[in-house]
């Protein structure tokens, strides 16, 4: 902005003077007109871009949320299976009060179990060769123990066909 005194004095060195003043405002006057239209043009591109970006953002805002939705849920808030509950399973919870008594059978009842037999039907023998540790070869090693179990099946029935004739 041009002072009072300026004017006055530009205004007393005559007509050129004034000219070159004038001259000089209208070529800053178009320079900021032009730097205006830039900035406009930029802040229109800021405006696009901050649009697109809000967008995407929300987008990505539904997507979080409902991922974490299907990963809270489980078979006890919604109609999925318990087994699709994976490893982080809840407690099984009783509704029964807990009873006084002990549990298990009465004291001094003998119960009933089956007996391990001296000679099984078939024998499966699982070798071991190598430690579930370390990983180390027991090829060499000598048998420290063999430890058994017996599995007791029922088999499947088979149909028999008995011809009765008489005489």
């Amino acid at each position: 902005m041009m002072q009072p005194d300026m004017i006055r004095a530009v205004y007393s060195a005559g007509p050129e003077a004034i000219l070159i003043v004038v001259n000089d405002l209208t070529r800053r006057l178009d320079q900021a007109a032009q730097q205006r239209t830039a900035l406009q043009a930029e802040n229109e591109q800021l405006r696009a871009e901050n649009s697109r970006l809000q967008t995407e953002n929300q987008h990505h805002k539904n997507r979080i949320q409902e991922l974490e939705d299907r990963l809270a849920k489980t078979s006890r808030n919604s109609s999925k299976p318990p087994s699709s509950d994976g490893l982080n399973k809840p407690q099984p919870k009783s509704l029964r009060p807990r009873g006084q008594r002990p549990s298990g059978g009465q004291v001094g009842h003998p119960g009933q179990t089956l007996r391990m037999v001296d000679q099984p039907d078939h024998t499966v023998l699982h070798p071991v060769t190598q430690c579930a540790c370390c990983q180390l070869s027991l090829a060499k090693r000598p048998l420290d123990r063999i430890e058994k179990r017996q599995v007791f099946d029922i088999p499947e029935p088979k149909m028999e066909v008995t011809e009765h004739q008489c005489q």
